[in-house]
């Protein structure tokens, strides 16, 4: 592992203005539902009597490079250095510029937001920590009031804002808070059973489904009056799939409109029963058969004989691997499903939010 050295692994770290490459042991994990992507990068096998020095500390800006494209954009967490009778190893880890945002605790310069749209509450949440925004999707209508809840994360602030607004926070190995919408991207070819699977693993996982969803929103008394709809709307969904009782109350309240109610009930439903069927593939090498490097919220068709598929999936988690075994992508998928959007949290479609959006 030298500066500036050719690896076959592809793989190199960049920490001030010096490349490391030729690891032995390499981890790389990505996911769509998380804000911060996370590397693990080993070399053992050093001679005992080996002059080399590594000057790689904690807390060291870097990149992790998978050829020339950047995978992380953060800091180095950990540096770990062993060495035995024989040999010498060094491990290091670390993270996106994001991981600060789960670790840190919410400080921004006002804990409180009047009428404020999503990115201006994002913007001064993040402003301390020097990561960029990308506004991927249509954040929807501006906040009445918003607050930083005492001793909750910036991440924590942050996602409790998205998720009311059907919003992800992930990031895109650049170094930046990418929030968007889940959405199958690009398709990445074709994988067969048999053909360019090395293995392949489905679950099925009912532990967060159940027999009946029962939503009921409660109105404030002026918006009740105003929308001419009572102060309690609700509705009921039932997955005939689920024999036993199991029953999930959900809280929408501010949905004023009794048929955006129903489709909320029967979205957390379907949106549920699509995630409860995952798919853990891996695959060789760390691109697909079109060239590019596997990504998260591409779409891949996957078609197996043995578990009766043949469908596009949606790639929720990449993980690239380098080992005596050499090069693999382990890819989590789960059905496009999984990804259609909250109707409560589309303007053109609730009542609620436009109310508040002409009286902003």
């Amino acid at each position: 592992m030298l500066p500036s050295e050719p690896t076959k692994t592809e793989v190199s770290l960049q920490v001030n203005g010096a490349i490391y490459s030729n690891w032995k042991n390499v981890s790389i994990h990505q996911s769509l539902y998380s804000i911060s992507g996370s590397f693990d990068l080993n070399v053992t096998g050093i001679a005992q009597d080996s002059k080399v020095i590594v000057p790689l500390q904690a807390g060291d800006a870097c990149v992790v490079l998978l050829g020339k494209e950047p995978l992380i954009t953060g800091y180095i967490d950990t540096v770990s250095k062993m060495l035995d009778a024989t040999q010498k190893s060094i491990s290091i880890s670390g993270r996106d510029k994001t991981g600060d945002l789960v670790d840190c605790s919410a400080l921004a310069s006002k804990l409180t937001w009047q009428n404020a749209p999503f990115l201006k509450i994002a913007q001064d949440l993040v402003e301390a920590f020097n990561i960029p925004i990308l506004l991927e999707a249509d954040a929807g209508a501006l906040f009445p009031a918003w607050h930083i809840e005492p001793g909750e994360s910036v991440f924590n602030c942050l996602e409790r804002a998205a998720k009311s607004r059907g919003l992800l926070l992930t990031s895109n190995g650049k170094g930046e808070l990418v929030v968007t919408k889940a959405k199958a991207g690009s398709a990445q070819a074709s994988l067969k059973e048999g053909v360019n699977l090395l293995s392949m693993a489905s679950t099925q996982d009912i532990k967060s489904r159940f027999k009946t969803y029962q939503v009921q929103s409660h109105l404030p008394l002026e918006l009740g009056y105003q929308m001419g709809s009572g102060f309690t709307v609700q509705a009921e969904a039932t997955d005939k799939e689920i024999k036993r009782t199991r029953t999930l109350c959900i809280n929408a309240d501010g949905i004023a409109d009794k048929s955006l109610v129903q489709k909320r009930a029967e979205w957390e439903m379907e949106v549920r029963r699509a995630k409860s069927h995952k798919l853990t593939l891996i695959v060789q090498g760390f691109r697909s058969s079109l060239g590019a490097i596997w990504k998260c919220g591409d779409s891949v068709q996957v078609e197996s004989e043995f578990l009766g598929l043949k469908h596009p999936f949606l790639i929720t988690s990449v993980q690239f691997q380098f080992n005596e075994q050499g090069k693999r992508t382990t890819l989590e998928v789960e059905s496009l499903d999984a990804i259609r959007p909250d109707p409560t949290t589309q303007n053109a479609q609730n009542p609620y939010l436009k109310l508040l959006e002409r009286d902003k």
